[in-house]
């Protein structure tokens, strides 16, 4: 009648049992939220730089197969990380949850915000200002710039070498497409003058042919030497986007590089998520949580060294390498910052306000109302050996 009656029956006749399934619901409870704080961090700054990018630079900082290799970073790797978490005693001293709590608290807002803000400084960093500081390295060539550099090496298989060389001077520097034809560097600019024009006619068949034939032509003049212009004007503009995303992508592949390593130092901030300083307690004792950070970094170094190709990345170096995981790293002092300042405001509070007020409870600490005995659970003791062994 009894075990009827019950809404919980111990089938062991063990107390130690409750205490272990309260302190495994919590964990689940917590490890749930500690993913959310990281996936939600995650999504916003990649939304965000990828609205910017589209919309300032109609580019996009990070390709399709990148975005695809982050979600599984944040989807099925960190899900893996974080939900693995082994419970600790600490949770049995927690107020119990409300069904009405919500699942991300301020405190967690307050993470998710601040390490976006961090990430997102960085993101718009090696978008727009790394061009600017290291042009030697990171400059993005205007077409101009493109034409003039790239055109020689591009097109003397096709031409002979007076041809290209001339061909590519109408191409880069008199406007056909690219330059100004009144530029001292034209080559059609002497011919003209000195058939009594002080300009060059902007139709590039009469330009053209006429300096050819040594001798001023018809508007609608046409010879092969136009032609095979236009023949190398195609091959140009056929690689002209190429080339600019291959400038494009060293500064891109630094962002992705930092971006990754940004969401590995985030997913140990995520293991506490209420302003704890101790988020690497137990990293070392949770095999699964340390195996998904080394495969990470394993499959983005393959990434970035081999598979450049479907990723749209080229090989960074050491230095790059080095300031990437710096950058990524950098998320801890903010953490803590973030997490020293959040006590510090605290502390300077009303003592009759709750945890609850606060939007959470601090992992490891107890918090009762004044002039409350709270004894801890007999079987507590029979609860940490059981974590032990799990």
């Amino acid at each position: 009648v009894a075990k009827e009656a019950a809404d919980i029956v111990i089938l062991d006749d063990n107390f130690s049992s409750i205490v272990k399934s309260v302190l495994w619901g919590r964990s689940v409870f917590t490890n749930i939220r500690k993913f959310l704080q990281f996936q939600l961090t995650v999504n916003f700054v990649a939304l965000v730089t990828a609205f910017v990018g589209a919309v300032v630079g109609g580019v996009e900082p990070l390709t399709v197969l990148q975005l695809l290799w982050v979600n599984m970073i944040m989807d099925s790797m960190g899900a893996l990380a974080l939900a693995t978490e082994n419970p600790t005693p600490d949770l049995l001293k927690m107020r119990p949850h409300g069904r009405e709590e919500s699942l991300i608290t301020p405190r967690m807002w307050k993470h998710i915000l601040t390490q976006g803000i961090y990430q997102l400084f960085w993101m718009f960093v090696f978008l727009y200002a790394l061009p600017e500081v290291i042009p030697s390295r990171y400059a993005l060539r205007s077409s101009t710039e493109i034409y003039r550099e790239e055109c020689v090496g591009h097109t003397d298989n096709v031409f002979n070498a007076t041809q290209t060389a001339d061909y590519c001077n109408f191409m880069g520097y008199c406007g056909f497409p690219k330059g100004d034809a009144q530029s001292s560097e034209c080559l059609l600019k002497g011919f003209w003058q000195s058939q009594g024009n002080a300009s060059v006619p902007g139709i590039q068949g009469q330009a053209v042919c006429s300096y050819y034939a040594g001798t001023v032509l018809p508007a609608n003049a046409t010879c092969a030497d136009n032609g095979n212009l236009i023949t190398a004007q195609k091959r140009m503009d056929d690689k002209l986007q190429d080339w600019k995303d291959e400038d494009r992508y060293k500064s891109t592949s630094v962002l992705f590089n930092a971006f990754i390593m940004m969401q590995l130092a985030n997913e140990i901030n995520a293991r506490r998520i209420n302003d704890e300083y101790d988020f690497f307690s137990g990293v070392l004792s949770s095999p699964i949580f340390l195996g998904v950070i080394v495969v990470t970094m394993g499959l983005q170094a393959i990434i970035i060294n081999f598979l450049g190709a479907f990723f749209k990345t080229v090989v960074l170096d050491w230095k790059e390498w080095l300031a990437t995981i710096a950058i990524g790293m950098g998320a801890w002092p903010v953490s803590l910052l973030v997490r020293w300042v959040s006590r510090t405001m605290r502390c300077h509070e009303p003592r009759n306000k709750t945890a609850d007020d606060h939007g959470g409870q601090h992992h490891g600490e107890a918090h009762y109302p004044p002039n409350q005995v709270v004894a801890e659970p007999a079987s507590a003791s029979a609860a940490n050996a059981e974590t032990s062994r799990a």
